[in-house]
């Protein structure tokens, strides 16, 4: 699945802090009901230990906050469920046990490494963008420090079909061959957004698309404005440039929309 890099090299890569006294597990489950046109849940799982209330460069944290959706179509739903939580826990029983797992590395680092002066923590947000009767889209923001100059964040984008459970690809909602023509639409836009006028290539304004030729990104979210792309830092710039996001309307679309799809209804009259 697209961006899958992303979750996984986060969760491995946080594997060190610094133990001053005896380690201290905490866990917070809180269930932070919503009620939109699906009904789920927020809820919130955290965890830590080391000195978290004096100095906190000898903490160690890792909390998570993801959809669980409790609707009416519960084979779809729990299909969802099932796709949330393997984003965030790969392949640990449960999302929980990804924690603990983590933890467990933390003081065994402690443990070879003592005098490590540094604080790690990692923290995984969810929230809905999009939610209607037929579509879910959900925001996955992540975010690691790891020690160094900086910690490292990225945000995934994941839709799913509401009626069937399935995660939704580009194919599944635009015509066949849409890639050429998407590209015309979006790369306009991303040069409105990022090149000053008059620059003329993508490496004048700090990017590094290979041969300074503009490519798609496959992280897309369905807004109820058009289908958003977002770009994470290192995918095509430096760190410093941040995260870079264009929105198609569907206005723009509606040739590329498919027939009796999902996006259908999305395209103004």
């Amino acid at each position: 699945m697209k961006n899958l890099y992303l979750l996984a090299s986060l969760l491995l890569c946080l594997i060190a802090c610094q133990e001053k006294n005896t380690p201290k597990d905490i866990t917070k489950q809180t269930n932070i009901p919503k009620i939109d046109t699906i009904s789920y849940e927020l809820i919130s799982i955290s965890k830590e230990f080391g000195d978290c209330e004096g100095e906190t460069d000898k903490c160690i944290t890792a909390t998570v906050k993801y959809v669980a959706v409790n609707g009416n179509q519960p084979i779809a739903h729990q299909l969802i469920n099932t796709s949330v939580e393997k984003m965030i826990k790969g392949n640990a029983p449960t999302i929980t046990a990804s924690l603990d797992s983590f933890i467990t590395e933390a003081k065994n680092f402690f443990e070879e490494f003592p005098d490590v002066p540094t604080g790690y923590g990692l923290e995984i947000e969810q929230s809905v963008l999009l939610n209607t009767p037929t579509i879910l889209t959900i925001e996955a923001f992540n975010y690691a420090f790891t020690g160094g100059a900086h910690g490292n964040y990225g945000t995934v984008y994941y839709n799913f079909d509401a009626i069937t459970g399935q995660v939704i690809d580009l194919k599944d909602i635009l015509v066949a061959d849409y890639a050429v023509s998407l590209k015309k639409i979006a790369e306009p836009i991303f040069k409105k957004n990022y090149l000053e006028e008059g620059m003329t290539n993508y490496s004048d304004a700090g990017f590094y698309f290979e041969n300074d030729v503009f490519k798609m990104t496959d992280n897309f979210a369905i807004t109820k404005e058009g289908l958003k792309f977002l770009y994470n830092p290192y995918e095509v710039a430096p760190y410093a440039l941040g995260q870079q996001e264009i929105v198609i309307p569907f206005a723009s679309l509606k040739d590329l929309i498919l027939p009796n799809g999902l996006l259908e209804k999305m395209i103004p009259q």
